[in-house]
């Protein structure tokens, strides 16, 4: 794993852990990379909680552009545009959470799927939630869509929002 990849992980594991303490009382702080997988570990004094993290993309260019800007790349392309993204970000976040509940990961283990949509809003991403599948059994403690929304607020700052995906059995 390259540096990149490394400080993106760190980066979205902590938004998503600021958001969890949040949403429960909690006071996760991080510890560490987890080892090879999964990927890192926060810890609330003796509870520990590790996170798996994996990106969703609505395609295979915005995967290269995106990650083109974060590498810095001479020939990335100045924009991109995708064909139904919400619909195809949806297929791809139920792709990948497929892949990953193959896997056992040990206990206290949540999966977060990350999503930073370049052209959806948290209302459009909302609209296409109900199209995303959760195989009935896996060993995550939880299943976690979450990220950054640009087109969101009227100054363009991006919010963080993040959903628990429970009941939505694929």
């Amino acid at each position: 794993m390259d540096t990149v990849q490394e400080a993106r992980e760190r980066d979205q594991g902590d938004r998503f852990i600021a958001w969890f303490n949040e949403q429960h009382g909690t006071s996760y702080l991080y510890v560490g990379r987890a080892g090879e997988a999964p990927d890192l570990l926060y810890r609330d004094h003796e509870v520990a909680l590790r996170l798996e993290l994996t990106e969703a993309y609505a395609d295979t260019d915005e995967a290269r552009f995106k990650w083109g800007l974060l590498r810095r790349r001479d020939n990335v392309p100045s924009a991109w545009a995708g064909v139904d993204p919400e619909e195809a970000l949806a297929r791809d976040i139920s792709e990948r959470i497929a892949r990953k509940c193959i896997n056992a990961y040990g206990p206290s283990c949540l999966l977060v799927v990350v999503v930073d949509p370049l052209v959806t809003s948290v209302q459009e991403f909302e609209g296409v939630l109900n199209k995303v599948g959760v195989p009935r059994t896996h060993s995550f403690r939880g299943v976690f869509v979450g990220g950054q929304f640009a087109w969101s607020t009227r100054d363009g700052k991006p919010v963080y929002r993040c959903w628990e995906l429970r009941g939505r059995e694929a």
